[in-house]
């Protein structure tokens, strides 16, 4: 999968087996509660491009409502700095996803507001964090430049 930012053509591609997982909560997941984690990859500026490669799923320690998915610090955290280490330094975080009871999913005022305040994190490896709603039907993806919200359009050919 590849989706483009339209505003500076920043290109995300989608690993073939992270598409499959996020597919299979499209498919499986009986969106009783939320389900979540954060988005790692690689970063290749030179070609204005992202590539998404893992993701957290959810831990025992999360929080899980129909409305609401908040990742606990420690199981997300020690799984992206595994990441970081087995990859040489490469693979960092890019993001945060979760699903939505909706079969397009939208983002909430909560979700906005929790993207805009890990956009401001000085720590962020990269300019270009993702934000991930899996909905019943659509994945859609978001990102944010300048204090705005950008969806990014799926692209079949680059």
């Amino acid at each position: 999968m590849r989706y483009k930012n339209s505003i500076d053509n920043i290109i995300l591609e989608i690993d073939e087996q992270v598409e499959k997982l996020f597919y299979t909560y499209v498919e499986n997941y009986d969106f009783a509660v939320e389900s979540g984690g954060i988005l790692i990859g690689t970063l290749n500026p030179a070609y204005n491009s992202v590539r998404l490669t893992n993701i957290t799923e959810p831990f025992p320690k999360d929080i899980r409502t129909q409305y609401e998915f908040k990742r606990s610090e420690d199981g997300h955290q020690n799984a992206m700095n595994n990441f970081w280490e087995q990859s040489n330094f490469r693979k960092t975080y890019l993001g945060e996803w979760h699903t939505h009871n909706q079969k397009i999913p939208q983002p909430s005022h909560i979700d906005i507001k929790n993207w805009l305040k890990i956009s401001k994190k000085k720590n962020n490896n990269s300019e270009w964090i993702f934000f991930i709603i899996i909905g019943t039907e659509e994945i859609c993806i978001w990102t944010i430049q300048n204090k705005k919200i950008i969806k990014l359009e799926r692209i079949e050919n680059y």
